[in-house]
Formats: C-alpha cells, sequence, structure tokens
C-alpha cells in the first residue's frame, strides 16, 4: 500500500513533473499546522483514499478548519502546467450542504474563495487551479499562499456533520481538471476545458412524463431488441486476477455497515478505470454463465465499494473520447452485471453510467450535438441505459428525446464544428474529414433501430444525411477508395462507409418516405457499385462536383474519378501526430489523385501503409527533402497556408479547382518559403494543369511538380513515354527535356499525360524505393515496394517558375499519341493566362472560357470579362446569343468566432462583363447594374457556394 511509502514523513515536498508539491497523507498524526475551531481534529481510519489513515472532521455550522504556514510561492501559484490543488473529502451522506475554501497570503488577504457541495455520498475532491480556475476567462494576481481555510455552511443551520480528508496536495497537481457535480456552484469560474461533462449532466428532461400509448410501448420494444447484451465466458485466468484484485482491495464495513476498504487513489487515471471495470465484467460473466457465487458476491461487494471510492455520478472521471477502446471497455464492463446488482445498486451504477457517457445530452434542447466522436463511440450506450429506465414511460420518453437527438445531429453546423456541412462535407477535429468518419456508421444503425417505429428520423434530417452520404461517395472511387489527401492522419484510409451501411439507408428513406426503397439512394448505389441490386437506372452522376468546405475538387467519367485538394490558414491539409503521419505534410499542396474501379492496387496506392515517397503526392509541389528533414520537429504539427484560398467551381461536366500557396512552417519545420499558385481545368475527360509563381528558398534540394507516383508490392505495371512501346524495365531513369518539343507518358494505372513544349525537364523514375513508415520517428522503420513515378524539376531555389501539363485519365499510349498532337497545335485548348494574377482556359469544343482570379484585377479584356473587383473562379459558357456565367469564391471568407472558432461570411465581388446584355429569369445574390456597352453584376458569395446567372445580347 502506499503507506508504506510514507511511514514517517506526514508533509512530503518532492519534485513532480513540473513544480514543488506540497502533499499530507494524515497517516500517523494529525499535521501541527492543520487546527479547527470544533472538535478536535482525529486519525481515522474508517474512510481513506491514500494508506492506513485519513482525517476525521466533526464540523458545525460556521467551523473551519485552518492549515497554516504552507509557504506557497507565487512561481508555484503561477506554474501553469501544476498550479492545482487536489483535495478528498468523503461523506457519509448527501446532505447538500456546502464547503467554503479560502486561500490566504501572508498578510492575511484572501486571495481565492471556491464551494464545494456535499451533494454526494462517498469521495469526491476538490481539484481545481490557482491560476486557471478562480475568475475565468481572466485570471487574477499570483500571491504567496500562506494559509487555507474550510468553512462549513450547513442548509440547516442546527445541523452537525462528520467529514474525512485525505490525500489533500496543496499546490503541485498537474493532472487533467474534470469538474464534478459538486463544483457546480463555481462552474462559470472554471477554465472551460473543465466543464464539458458537467455542462452535459446540467441538461435535464423536458419532455414529460405521460401514459404511454399501446403504439409507443410496442415500438420501444422493437427499438430495445436492436441493443442485445451479450455476456461472454469468462477464461479462468481473467477471473483468477479479477478476484486476486478484489480480495487485495481488503473491503469489509465499519461499525455504522457503511462500505469501506483500501484507498483507489487513481480512480482518474484511465487504465485504472478499464481495469476495475474489466474486473466487474469477469465477475459477472462467471456469476451468470457458470452460477458462480462467489463472483456474483465479489461483483456486489466490489461495484460498492467503486462507487464509495467515487466511480460514481457526479465524480470527475473522464475518459477521453479519443482512446476508443477504453471508453467502450469502460461502460461495457459495468454493463455486464446489471442483471445482479440489488436495485439501489443497480440504480447508482446507471447513473454513474449516464454521467460518464453523457446521457442528459439527450434532453438538450438547445444547440447542435454534432461531436462525431460521441457519435462513434456512445450512442449505443445512450440507447442501452434508456432501455435500464425504472419505468416503461420513462423509457419511452427518453426514446423520444434520443430521436430529437438524432435529428439534431444531422442540422448543418457552421465553422469549424463537427458534423455536417450545407455542401455535403462532414467536420472532424476543425477540417472536413472523411478518413475519420467512423460516425457514420454509428449514426446509420442508430436511426435503422428506429425505422418503422413512432421515433424515426424525421425527412428533413434524412436528406441532410442524405447529401453527406452521396457526397462522401462522389469523392471515393468506386472500390471506396479514398485520395490519401482525405485519409488524415492515417494514410490511404478507405471511405468508412461500407455497401451495408448504405442498404441500410437505402431502407431508412423508403420507410421515411413511405416506399419500399429510397430511388434516389438506390439509384446511387447502383451506380458506385456497378450494379443492378436495385430496380431502378444507375444514377446519372459523371460530371464536377465543389465541395469548399473540404477545398475539394471532384471530376468524375466512366470507371475514374479526379480529386483535387488543397488548404488554407483556417483548415489544415495534414494532421500529424506523435507516432502518425510523420512525413505526409505534403498531403494537400494541391494534389490530384486519378483513382479508379477497384482496390488501392488499381489507384497506384500501396495496401496497408506500404511504401509510398512522401515528397511527391500526386500533383502537388514539394521540396524533394531527406526524410529526416521532411518530418515534422514536433509531436503535432497540424499543417495550414498562410493563403485563404483554395476550392472549387463546378460547371456542369466541366469544373475548376485552384489553391494559392505560401508555406507556414512556424516552428514546424525547417522553411523552405515556398509558394505557387496551381490550377486545374476540368473539361469532360481531360485536366489542363497550370502552376505559376513557383519558389523556394531551399539550395540543397529540388523544387518539383509531381505528376504522378504510384507503387505496388508486387507487379510495377508498365509505362509508356514518348512510344507505343511498354517500358516495363526494373530500373529506369531518364530525363526528358522539353526545350525543343512537347512529351507525354501514360502510367500503369492508364492515366495519360501531355506536357507542352517549353515546361523544362521531366524526370521519369521506375525501380524499388526503401520508404520510412509513416509512424516511424526514426525513420529506421522502413518498407519497401516498386514503383513508377515522374515529376517536372525546378531545380533548386527557383524563382518565378511555372509549369503546364494535362491529364487525360483512362487512356492508352495510342489515344494519348493521337490526342498529343491535337493539343499542341491548339485545337482542343487556349491557354489565355499564366500569371500570378490569373489563369485562364478556354476549351474550344466546350465553348466555355474559365477563370481563376487569386486577386482583384482590371483590364481583364479577355473574353468577355473587363475586371473583377476581387478573388473567384468563374466559367463562362456560350451558347449563340446567350452566356452562363457561374461564379464563386472558394475562400470561405471566415471571421472570428467564440462558439465555432470562426464562421463563413458574405463576400461581395463586382465582376464586369463587355457588351450589352438582358438578364434572364430571377438574379438571386446579384445585382445588375448597366454603363458604357458594360455589364457590372454585383455577387454576394458565402460558404464557397456558386451563383449563376443566364444573359441574353440585347436587340437594338
Amino acid at each position: 500500500m502506499r503507506s508504506f511509502l510514507f511511514l514517517i514523513t506526514l508533509v512530503i515536498f518532492s519534485i513532480a513533473g513540473f513544480a514543488q508539491q506540497l502533499y499530507y497523507d494524515f497517516n500517523s498524526a494529525v499535521p501541527a499546522n492543520f487546527s479547527t475551531t470544533g472538535v478536535p481534529l482525529s486519525l481515522s481510519n474508517e474512510h481513506v483514499k491514500d494508506g492506513d489513515n485519513g482525517l476525521k472532521w466533526t464540523a458545525k455550522a460556521g467551523t473551519v478548519l485552518t492549515a497554516n504556514n504552507l509557504g506557497i510561492s507565487k512561481a508555484e501559484i503561477g506554474n501553469r502546467k501544476a498550479s492545482s490543488a487536489r483535495l478528498f473529502i468523503y461523506s457519509k451522506r448527501v446532505t447538500g450542504d456546502t464547503l467554503i475554501f479560502r486561500f490566504y497570503d501572508k498578510a492575511g488577504v484572501k486571495q481565492r474563495e471556491g464551494h464545494m457541495l456535499v451533494n454526494y455520498k462517498g469521495w469526491r475532491d476538490y481539484h481545481r487551479s490557482y491560476f486557471f480556475d478562480y475568475n475565468n476567462p481572466t485570471w487574477l494576481p499570483l500571491f504567496e499562499l500562506d494559509r487555507m481555510e474550510i468553512v462549513y455552511k450547513p442548509v440547516n443551520p442546527a445541523s452537525t456533520t462528520t467529514l474525512y480528508l485525505d490525500a489533500f496536495r496543496i499546490i503541485g497537481d498537474a493532472e487533467q481538471r474534470v469538474l464534478g457535480l459538486h463544483m457546480k456552484l463555481d462552474k462559470n469560474q472554471f477554465d472551460r476545458n473543465a466543464t464539458g461533462i458537467l455542462d452535459d449532466y446540467l441538461n435535464t428532461p423536458d419532455i414529460g412524463i405521460t401514459a404511454a400509448s399501446e403504439t409507443e410501448l410496442r415500438d420501444a420494444l422493437k427499438v430495445r431488441a436492436f441493443y442485445p447484451f451479450n455476456i461472454p465466458s469468462v477464461s479462468s485466468s481473467d477471473l483468477a486476477n479479477a478476484k486476486k484484485y478484489v480480495n487485495a482491495c481488503n473491503i469489509r464495513r465499519n461499525a455504522d455497515k457503511s462500505i469501506t476498504g483500501r484507498g483507489l487513489f487513481s480512480l482518474n487515471n484511465e487504465d485504472t478505470l478499464v481495469q476495475v471495470s474489466n474486473y466487474c465484467a469477469y465477475l459477472a460473466q462467471a456469476a451468470i454463465k457458470s452460477s458462480d457465487t462467489d463472483a456474483k458476491n465479489k461483483l456486489i461487494a466490489f461495484t460498492e465499494y467503486l462507487v464509495d471510492q467515487g466511480l460514481a455520478e457526479g465524480a470527475p472521471f473522464l475518459l477521453e473520447l479519443g482512446h476508443y477502446r477504453n471508453i467502450i471497455s469502460f461502460t461495457t464492463g459495468f454493463l455486464m452485471g446489471m442483471s445482479l446488482y440489488p436495485e439501489d445498486l443497480k440504480s447508482e451504477v446507471i447513473k454513474m453510467l449516464k454521467w460518464h457517457v453523457g446521457y442528459n445530452i439527450i434532453y438538450k434542447t438547445h444547440g447542435i450535438d454534432s461531436d462525431t466522436d460521441f457519435m462513434h463511440l456512445r450512442s449505443g450506450f445512450l440507447f442501452q441505459l434508456a432501455a435500464l429506465s425504472p419505468s416503461p414511460d420513462i423509457y419511452v420518453r427518453d426514446l423520444k428525446a434520443l430521436s430529437r437527438y438524432l435529428r439534431k445531429f444531422a442540422n448543418f453546423t457552421e465553422g469549424s464544428a463537427d458534423g455536417f456541412k450545407l455542401d455535403g462535407c462532414a467536420f472532424h477535429h476543425g477540417v472536413h474529414y472523411l478518413g475519420y468518419m467512423y460516425m457514420t456508421k454509428a449514426y446509420i444503425d442508430r436511426i435503422y433501430s428506429l425505422k418503422g417505429t413512432v421515433y424515426k428520423l424525421n425527412l428533413d434530417a434524412y436528406k441532410n444525411l442524405v447529401r453527406f452520404i452521396k457526397a462522401s461517395f462522389l469523392q471515393s472511387s468506386e472500390g471506396m477508395v479514398l485520395s490519401n489527401a482525405e485519409s488524415g492522419r492515417n494514410p490511404f484510409q478507405r471511405l468508412t462507409i461500407s455497401a451495408e451501411d448504405l442498404e441500410k439507408l437505402i431502407e431508412i428513406g423508403g420507410d421515411i418516405k413511405k416506399q419500399t426503397y429510397d430511388p434516389e439512394l438506390a439509384e446511387l448505389y447502383n451506380y458506385i457499385f456497378n450494379v443492378k441490386k436495385y430496380p431502378v437506372a444507375k444514377a446519372p452522376l459523371d460530371g464536377y462536383y465543389q465541395f469548399n468546405y473540404g477545398q475539394l475538387g471532384v471530376h468524375r467519367k466512366d470507371n475514374w474519378v479526379a480529386v483535387m485538394h488543397g488548404f488554407t490558414n483556417r483548415l489544415f491539409g495534414a494532421e500529424i501526430y506523435p507516432t502518425q503521419n510523420r512525413y505526409g505534410r505534403y498531403q494537400s499542396y494541391g494534389s490530384l489523385d486519378v483513382l479508379y474501379r477497384g482496390d488501392t492496387t488499381a489507384c497506384g496506392y500501396p495496401k496497408f501503409f506500404g511504401s509510398w515517397d512522401w515528397n511527391m503526392p500526386s500533383g502537388t509541389t514539394t521540396v524533394h527533402l531527406p526524410f529526416t528533414e521532411l518530418q515534422a520537429k514536433q509531436a503535432r504539427a497540424d499543417e495550414y497556408n498562410k493563403s485563404s484560398f483554395a476550392g472549387a467551381l463546378a460547371l456542369g461536366k466541366n469544373g475548376i479547382f485552384a489553391i494559392d500557396f505560401i508555406e507556414n512552417a512556424g516552428n514546424k519545420y525547417t522553411p523552405n518559403h515556398v509558394k505557387f499558385h496551381k490550377s486545374v481545368f476540368s473539361f469532360d475527360g481531360m485536366l489542363v494543369c497550370l502552376g505559376s509563381g513557383i519558389s523556394s528558398s531551399n539550395k540543397t534540394s529540388t523544387t518539383a511538380t509531381n505528376i504522378f507516383q504510384a507503387v505496388s508490392a508486387s507487379d510495377n505495371s508498365a509505362i509508356y513515354v514518348n512510344s507505343q512501346s511498354a517500358i516495363s524495365d526494373a530500373d529506369y531513369s531518364q530525363r526528358i527535356s522539353t526545350a525543343n518539343g512537347y512529351a507525354w507518358l501514360v502510367n500503369g494505372q492508364t492515366t495519360g499525360y501531355f506536357v507542352p513544349k517549353g515546361q523544362g525537364d521531366i524526370v521519369v523514375e521506375r525501380g524499388t524505393q526503401k520508404i520510412p513508415l509513416h509512424s516511424s520517428l526514426d525513420g529506421l522503420q522502413t518498407t519497401t515496394t516498386k514503383f513508377s513515378k515522374a515529376y517536372i524539376d525546378h531545380g533548386k531555389s527557383p524563382v518565378n517558375a511555372h509549369y503546364q501539363f494535362i491529364i487525360v485519365p483512362a487512356t492508352t499510349a495510342k489515344k494519348i499519341k493521337a490526342l498529343a498532337a491535337g493539343i499542341a497545335s491548339g485545337k482542343v485548348f487556349k491557354i489565355l493566362s499564366q500569371t500570378d494574377t490569373l489563369h485562364a482556359v478556354r476549351s474550344l469544343p466546350e465553348k466555355i472560357t474559365s477563370y481563376v482570379f487569386f486577386h482583384e484585377k482590371k483590364n481583364v479584356n479577355i473574353g468577355y470579362i473587363k475586371s473583377i473587383s476581387g478573388e473567384a473562379l468563374v466559367g463562362i459558357k456560350e451558347s449563340g446569343d446567350r452566356i452562363v456565367v457561374t461564379i464563386n469564391n472558394p475562400d470561405l471568407n471566415t471571421i472570428d468566432n467564440k462558439t465555432s472558432k470562426w464562421l463563413s461570411a458574405p463576400y461581395k465581388i463586382d465582376l464586369q462583363l463587355a457588351g450589352n446584355w438582358a438578364i434572364v429569369g430571377k438574379a438571386g445574390n446579384v445585382t445588375i447594374n448597366k454603363k458604357n456597352h458594360t455589364l457590372i453584376a454585383s455577387f454576394i458569395l458565402k460558404d464557397g457556394l456558386s451563383e449563376t446567372i443566364t444573359l441574353v445580347k440585347e436587340k437594338h
């Protein structure tokens, strides 16, 4: 036991982590500097937290317990990482009384005051930072702490009480603070990061308990059937360990029948929480599956003891949402024993679990509850706990609240908040994050359990969900492979939505729409999986799609999808964790991935985090660094742009993608001062890629625009370079100059590339590469694979470099060779501008001119545009005497917001068009003025969405 470490010392000063600690364990004697105005303090072993004894304090109204001569310096009070006090206090009963904590300096001036409710039975702690938690959001002056007082203030002035104190760390505690129910009086004074679990708990039922109808009761039983609780068998070793641990806790009864035992000091430690929950599970399994009476008795005593030690409703314990297995294990372990607990103990365990999982979020009537981790990890437990309600009527009430929670979850959120965005994106960790949308399966399962009942999802929420589902599939290949730029910190993730999930959703939609199935999603299913499962045509979804909350452009046709990705100053392009994605900073540097039907191999991607040259994501412009320099210097190093302009504009089957990039290395990397302007113009089955203003300060490493990279663990498919003769050499390296003519290539995945004359040197390579795993911190853990790759070499420390190349997916050497001649002759498209202000390309067959305005520009005079007042993407389609003008600003034009960090704000932009034009139909968010043979269209743009107007030439 801990007491063996502290047999002699009463007051312990120890350097631990960041600060000196003043700690009292009360094991051997009442400290000389502790006193009280009431009954003298004494030691007691009735209830302990650390060691053999605690401090017993009998108090009545106004009794003061004092600790003098604490000698705590300003520096310790001001230590941001370890400036907390943590004081454990035991109550035998719930009284609702208040303890007032006062902290004085040497002059006797009170510097801090806090309150703790005795609204609990068992152990709780007064856990509070002197620096952060007394006047949030501002901080009080630092002081030298000399004296602490605890004043007893009962609800009934005539009351007396006996409390037990133990494990008093008056300074130096560095543990995460989690506000318990007993601290609610001072909730608004705490740092907001400490209040989340209490905020959820303080939501109370707003739906009344009424006599449930026959239909409500019948449907409630249907819902309950979706959440069975299976009890597995326990191994003999697990059961033996559980019984051994319970015996070591020395659980016993005091003379007053209250339970006690060895103090559990680390109940805020995740490993301990999971361990004790697992032991409860093992004992329950043995009792249920093997009729082990000893296990049952131990389970009941052990659980009561844990509740008494503070593992209870309102106690400040927390399992991080990010630690997925722990959350599931902890909750599941205690649910195992529900059929065995006496009713009073069962009630306490249910309350504890509801507190832990944030159950009362279902009673929340305001705001949107869009935490995707919560949905993924805890939403199933909400239904299991609701089913344990003490009466059918309460269960029905809570099912109504759960149904509302699921409806609200589908509401569109703003800014960086988790959840669905109005363009079909979905946020996690503040960005569109398809690689981590694990919550989708959980959400579909939840609403599937309500299908066919009075609690089912409503149509509006369903439509929002379908918008996200459709967008997700559109962004992936028909094999559900994602662009690596959308994978997040685990490279080469697949879409987290399965065919089975989509099938369930099709059923759900049919139920909501009063049909057999949802025909819209059935068409999507047939299209995505290239099947005829449902008796509907495949959805005609080839075309171009913009997702500007994700800085994404998506071009789909036949069996391929091209995904273009950027990032901004608000929305990171790579998430780098201590042991994940260590070399992934280039993931979104204007990436352009062409994905094909099939698995990752069909897309040229590695399997299972295989070997991948992290310097060369396809389509990006990067500095090819040694991997020791590519890796982030910090454990967490999300990659941000200094610019806010990145995204896409959809123009039917055509579209535009662009990114204005300025490196933002900060302290994460050695700066290379990389800059570029990048655009991709999609015209039906062709992508025209332009770059300008490319610069880098790195004088030792090559700056390049990466045309493609493809890898394979076994078969390195042949490529073609300026010839219909396949190149299948195991090792191949060629530098191709475009000084005197164009070049073309086809990679092993059938993607063709045309590079016009005058684009510098192209490097084409094949071979075997040995690359550090994305999780390797020292670069020594590697994988080896075969590769083919090509890039345009801009040299070292380029200034104002540029490039042009064209991508033609799903082609052959014969086809690209024939197409190359047509492209070179200028019969397919014309590049009208390639400056740092404007990229513009005209597709001759399509009669469409597309523009990327990186900044405002006067005197444009290209096509019909005379000038524009700001940054924008613009497409103008000609048809006879009409033109269709489509415009957006992929820059979300963000403004700061306290709740969601930022919001997209309206953006006004004026576009001047040459000629005399009349508008056709309604104008939308645009004002039209005419002057001197010029039409001035003033658009209000927001959320990266586009506006379209149709104009017809005026006849005079």
